[in-house]
């Protein structure tokens, strides 16, 4: 694999193939597989409706950090024209349920958050149980 084409497959994951996610970890051969733990998982988060003095991506990261360890932010240099607004990649704990809705100070404001499970790539929502909203929890295991 060229390293232009791996650059490229983890900066857009998580990946949705026959409606399971593809999460890729980094594994050496020296690694216990028994060892292995999937312990966050990467959703994009998109933040929109800011007021102005909120369009800069330092306060989105400080928005997107009420849901996870933040990976980037984009865009970086510039404010948003589009639609689209910020969008962050946000590692979520996969054991525990999704942040539908949290206050975040920011700049002496509160702001409410909402985690959208969507993005421009592809959609994710199927693998958020709705009962609990735990990633990749199966609603069988409810019983």
């Amino acid at each position: 694999m060229r390293l232009k084409d791996k650059e490229s497959v983890i900066e857009k994951e998580p990946w949705t193939v026959i409606g399971h996610l593809l999460i890729m970890l980094p594994y050496d051969g020296n690694v216990n597989t028994d060892e292995l733990r999937l312990e966050r998982v990467p959703l994009w988060m998109s933040v929109k409706g800011l007021l102005l003095q909120h369009m800069h991506m330092d306060t989105v990261q400080m928005i997107a950090l009420a849901a996870g360890e933040v990976d980037i932010v984009l865009p970086q240099i510039i404010v948003p024209r589009t639609a689209e607004g910020f969008r962050a990649k946000v590692r979520v704990l996969v054991n525990t349920p999704l942040i539908q809705g949290c206050e975040v100070n920011t700049v002496g404001e509160r702001f409410g958050l909402t985690l959208s499970t969507t993005t421009s790539h592809q959609l994710i929502v199927q693998h958020v149980c709705v009962w609990v909203t735990i990633v990749m929890h199966a609603t069988s295991h409810l019983r």
